[in-house]
């Protein structure tokens, strides 16, 4: 199979057979679609580049072998990316009592896979939710996807369903609106949308330019898959845990315009699955305003 014919296959996934998500789109917003999923899969598209020591450090975390050492060695080989590791490691969201004061002590404080999904927060802010024509739906993205893997991970942590994984789920759930919303940025000023139709045209389609994302970055059938489908029912304890994350956060007020919630058969599976009972909820919606309320006030 080609590029352009794997492009077009995730591309065309819930292309007029998703569920009934709000209103039909306006003429402008379905044009927005049209030209994105034009543009998309053409065969010269490239996603938003990665560093490369992050696609070296998503390998190492799929390897149960792994050592700390290796993942320090290649992290260490991008000075900048580490020094944002090391910022994030020692914020309130990740510091231990005692703040790490190295990347060797953060990495044996908090363990090297959520070290590597710490280097791929860092390479996502400052690689993929960056646009200067549309700066502020960026940084919306990436609070809230850092809302979602941050309430994701506390609920696999409860559920005791892989946190560090649907940590880096959550982190880049939302890749596809971001490629998208690079796409149209780089527009003449005279074609560029407005904001608002632009919400509308990624309503059907960002789930699939998430999962075309990851299949171009290499990341993997597993992650494809999930970030793809992201809103449908959950198949997977990792889906349940994102699907309840987007939910919670959402209610929260850190949802975005062209994400309905969830729909409420599938929170209630992700719970019944989970095996939550109403005291974890109610601490996990607790945690979910907090988190909501710092991505409500970017």
């Amino acid at each position: 199979m080609s590029v352009a014919d794997h492009v077009q296959r995730l591309l065309a996934c819930g292309a007029g057979d998703a569920p009934d998500t709000g209103p039909p789109l306006t003429e402008v917003e379905a044009t927005v679609e049209g030209a994105l999923r034009a543009r998309l899969s053409r065969e010269d598209y490239t996603p938003p580049v990665m560093p490369s020591v992050a696609l070296e450090l998503l390998a190492l975390f799929e390897e149960p072998t792994t050592e700390i050492a290796t993942v320090l060695a290649t992290l260490e080989r991008d000075p900048l990316l580490a020094s944002q590791v090391m910022r994030l490691a020692q914020s309130p969201a990740f510091a231990t009592r005692v703040p790490a004061r190295s990347l060797t002590d953060a990495a044996r404080r908090l363990g090297f896979r959520r070290l590597t999904g710490l280097a791929w927060a860092a390479a996502l802010d400052t690689r993929v939710f960056r646009s200067a024509a549309y700066g502020r739906a960026m940084e919306a993205l990436r609070r809230h996807s850092w809302a979602v893997a941050q309430l994701g991970r506390a609920i696999g942590q409860r559920a005791r369903v892989e946190p560090d994984h649907v940590f880096l789920c959550g982190l880049l759930h939302e890749v596809g609106a971001a490629a998208a919303l690079v796409v149209l940025g780089e527009l003449p000023d005279a074609e560029r949308p407005p904001m608002d139709s632009v919400f509308g045209g990624l309503r059907d389609i960002h789930e699939p330019i998430s999962g075309l994302v990851a299949s171009l970055w290499g990341l993997g059938e597993r992650l494809e898959d999930v970030l793809g489908n992201h809103h449908d029912a959950p198949a997977t304890p990792v889906d349940a845990c994102l699907v309840l994350a987007e939910a919670l956060v959402t209610e929260a007020g850190a949802g975005l315009p062209f994400c309905p919630p969830p729909h409420r058969p599938s929170v209630e599976r992700a719970i019944a699955w989970l095996r939550l009972d109403e005291t974890a909820m109610t601490e996990l919606r607790a945690t979910a305003a907090t988190l909501g309320g710092g991505a409500a006030a970017a």
